[in-house]
C-alpha cells in the first residue's frame, strides 16, 4: 500500500516527467517547522520558526517558502479525492539563498481571524525555487512539512465557505492531473463551491488563473477569468462555469482558484493542472557550483533538463539548442561565460544532465545565471537567477600553509613559523600537533589563530619528530617531518665549566636552570642533596607506604589460599557425591 508521500511522489512522476525519477525534480534538502504552540484561540497569534537545509555541495539562490493554513487534520493527496481539508490562506516569504551544505532560518508569524471556527487545523510550508522543489509541491498540494494545532475557543464560522474539490472539473477531469489540450484551445471549467456555515453568503469572488508550471513562482497569468456570485445560501453547493484559453507553448500549467468573500478575505484555495499537447524540453535544475569567485577560480554550471510534460502523446523534441551563460551585474551585466550545446534528442523518461566549466575572468559576487533552450529561432524556456554572494554566509578564505622551521643547538629552541601561501589571505585558521616520531608521544600542540605569519617556539632536546598540520580553511591535513637526531650540522657542545655551571653528583640534583654540555646536564644555579635513603629499605619508599604494601601482600595471599582451598573442597565434595552414586547403582 502506498503511503500519502509514496503516492506524491509517484503522481509526481507521472504527471512532469511520465517515468523519470521523481527524485531528480528536488534537491536533496530538508524542513522543520516549529509552532509557539499546539493549542490556540481564535484571534491568537500563531507564530512559526521554519528552517530549511540545503544538503547539497553547491548554493541554492533565490529559494521561497510558501505557508499555507489549513482547515483539516491530514493533508490528502490526491487532492480531488477529499473535501474534508480546505486551504483559506497562503503567504510567500521569499529571499532565502543557502550556502552548500547550511541552513536557514525563517520567522513566520499570523494572527488568526477572531471568528475562526474551533476544530483541527494545520500549517503546511513548502520550500522550492522557481524550477526546483526542497520539500513539497506547492502547486498540485503533495508532500508538504506539516504541523498541527488546534482551535479550541470561539463561536466564530470562517472560513464559511469552500470549494468542492470531488466536484470542480476541467476538461471533464476533477483534480490536478493536467488533462491534454490543443494550443489556444478554450479550457472549459465547472467549478464548484459550496457554504459550509449557517448563513447566506453574498457577493463572493470566484478567480480562475493559468499560468506556466507553478503559480507561486509565475509573475503574471496567461489567461484569467473573475466571477461574482451573488448568493450563495446556506449549506449550498453551486457550480460556476468559467473559461480559460490554453497557451500556445507546449507545457504543463497551472490553474489557480480563488474564493473571496465581499471584504476581498480568502475564504479557499484550490488548484488544477492543463497540458498543452506537443514536443519541447524543460530545465528542472540550474546550478553553479559556487557563490563567489576570484579572477582565475574554476567554475562549473549543471544543467538537469527533461523531456515535455505531455504525458499523452509521449512526444519526441529533436535538434534543439541548449545555451548557457553568467552575466556580471557589477559591470553592466556584461557576459563572462557563454556556450552552448546542441542536443540530438530527449523523449519520456529521458533526464539529461549537462555540465558546463569555465575559468573566470573577473571576480564575481553579484552574478546572473541563465540557461535557454531554443529551436529554430522559437524560445521554448528562459530561466535566469542573481547570486549575491552578500546574501549568503561570509565565505571564509582558504589557503594552503606552508612551514618554516629551525632549531637552536645552543638554546634546544625548535623555531616554526607558518604563513599562508596566498598572501592575499590575512587570517591563519589551523592546529599542530608536534610528535616524537619513535613513541608517537605528544611533544606540543596550539591553535593557530590570527594574521599570517604566526610564530612558534618549543623547547625540546634534538629528536625526531612528526608534526601534524590541520588547515581548518581547506580542511586539509599535512605530515611534516623534522628530523634533528644526528644532524651532521649540530655544533659542539660546550664544556659545562665554560657554560659556567656544575655537573651535579648522584646524590644531588639541581635546583633549577639546566643547560646541555659535553658531560651531560649542567646546572647553572645549585646542586642540592637528593632526599635520604634508608639503608635495607626499599630505596625511593617511605615507611607507611612500605607497610601498607607489606599489609596488601599478606591480604593477597590469604585470599589466594581460601579461593584454591575452598575450590580443593568443593572439588572434594563433588568426587564424593560421584562415588557414592555409583556404590548405590552397584548394590
Amino acid at each position: 500500500m502506498f503511503t500519502k508521500k509514496m503516492l506524491a511522489v509517484f503522481v509526481l512522476t507521472l504527471f512532469f516527467l511520465s517515468g523519470a525519477g521523481a527524485q531528480d525534480l528536488f534537491y536533496s534538502s530538508n524542513m522543520r517547522v516549529s509552532l509557539n504552540k499546539q493549542v490556540f484561540e481564535s484571534g491568537e497569534t500563531l507564530e512559526a520558526e521554519i528552517t530549511v537545509l540545503n544538503m547539497e555541495d553547491f548554493p541554492v539562490a533565490e529559494a521561497y517558502l510558501v505557508i499555507e493554513l489549513v482547515q483539516g487534520k491530514d493533508y490528502y493527496y490526491p487532492s480531488q479525492t477529499s473535501d474534508v481539508d480546505n486551504v483559506f490562506f497562503e503567504e510567500k516569504i521569499t529571499g532565502l539563498n543557502l550556502a552548500p551544505n547550511s541552513k536557514v532560518t525563517v520567522a513566520f508569524s499570523h494572527v488568526l481571524p477572531a471568528d475562526l471556527k474551533p476544530g483541527d487545523y494545520r500549517l503546511d510550508a513548502y520550500a522550492k525555487t522557481v524550477k526546483t522543489h526542497l520539500v513539497g509541491a506547492p502547486h498540485i498540494f503533495a508532500s508538504p512539512k506539516t504541523v498541527r494545532f488546534k482551535v479550541e475557543t470561539g463561536s466564530g464560522q470562517f472560513p464559511e465557505a469552500k470549494f468542492g474539490r470531488t466536484e470542480t472539473r476541467f476538461h471533464q477531469f476533477t483534480g490536478p492531473v493536467g488533462p491534454g489540450i490543443e494550443p489556444n484551445s478554450n479550457i472549459e471549467n465547472d467549478v464548484f463551491v459550496q457554504n459550509v456555515s449557517d448563513k447566506d453568503l453574498r457577493n463572493l469572488s470566484l478567480f480562475v488563473g493559468l499560468c506556466e508550471w507553478d503559480d507561486t513562482s509565475c509573475a503574471s497569468f496567461d489567461s484569467s477569468a473573475t466571477t461574482n456570485i451573488d448568493l450563495l445560501k446556506a449549506g449550498e453547493q453551486k457550480g460556476v462555469s468559467v473559461n480559460l484559453k490554453a497557451s500556445e507553448m507546449p507545457d504543463a500549467y497551472a490553474i489557480r482558484l480563488e474564493l473571496r468573500d465581499s471584504g476581498g478575505k480568502l475564504l479557499s484555495l484550490y488548484r488544477n493542472r492543463s497540458v498543452v499537447y506537443g514536443p519541447t524540453a524543460k530545465i528542472h535544475q540550474l546550478n553553479v557550483s559556487d557563490y563567489i569567485f576570484k579572477k582565475g577560480d574554476e567554475a562549473e554550471l549543471s544543467l538537469l533538463i527533461g523531456p515535455s510534460p505531455d504525458h499523452y502523446l509521449y512526444p519526441t523534441f529533436t535538434d534543439f539548442t541548449l545555451k548557457t551563460w553568467v552575466e556580471n551585474i557589477r559591470d553592466n551585466n556584461s557576459i563572462v561565460f557563454e556556450q552552448s550545446k546542441q542536443i540530438d534528442s530527449i523523449t519520456v523518461p529521458d533526464l539529461k544532465t549537462e555540465n558546463f566549466s569555465f575559468t573566470s575572468s573577473t571576480a564575481l559576487d553579484l552574478f546572473k545565471v541563465c540557461a535557454l533552450i531554443e529551436k529554430q529561432g522559437i524560445e521554448h524556456e528562459n530561466y535566469c537567477y542573481i547570486v549575491d554572494a552578500s546574501k549568503f554566509p561570509s565565505k571564509e578564505e582558504k589557503s594552503e600553509l606552508e612551514l618554516e622551521w629551525d632549531y637552536d643547538f645552543s638554546a634546544r629552541t625548535l623555531d616554526l613559523v607558518f604563513s599562508n601561501k596566498d598572501t592575499e589571505v590575512n587570517e591563519i585558521n589551523a592546529a599542530f600537533l608536534l610528535m616524537d616520531f619513535a613513541t608517537n608521544d605528544l611533544v606540543s600542540s596550539k591553535s593557530l589563530e590570527g594574521k599570517s605569519p604566526t610564530t612558534e617556539k618549543i623547547e625540546v632536546e634534538p629528536s625526531n619528530f612528526v608534526l601534524l598540520l590541520n588547515n581548518f580553511s581547506t580542511g586539509k591535513q599535512t605530515r611534516i617531518e623534522i628530523n634533528l637526531a644526528g644532524q651532521l650540522n649540530a655544533p659542539s657542545l660546550q664544556a659545562c665549566a665554560e657554560l659556567g655551571g656544575t655537573i651535579c653528583s648522584s646524590d644531588t640534583r639541581c635546583e633549577n636552570i639546566a643547560a646541555s654540555s659535553d658531560s651531560g646536564i649542567c646546572c647553572l644555579t645549585e646542586c642540592k642533596g637528593k632526599p635520604a635513603v634508608q639503608e635495607g629499605v626499599f630505596p625511593g619508599f617511605s615507611p607507611i607506604l612500605i607497610f601498607i604494601f607489606l599489609v596488601l601482600l599478606v591480604l593477597a595471599i590469604v585470599g589466594v589460599s581460601i579461593f584454591y582451598f575452598g575450590k580443593e573442597q568443593r572439588k572434594r565434595k563433588v568426587v564424593g557425591e560421584i562415588i557414592e552414586k555409583i556404590r548405590k547403582k552397584d548394590q
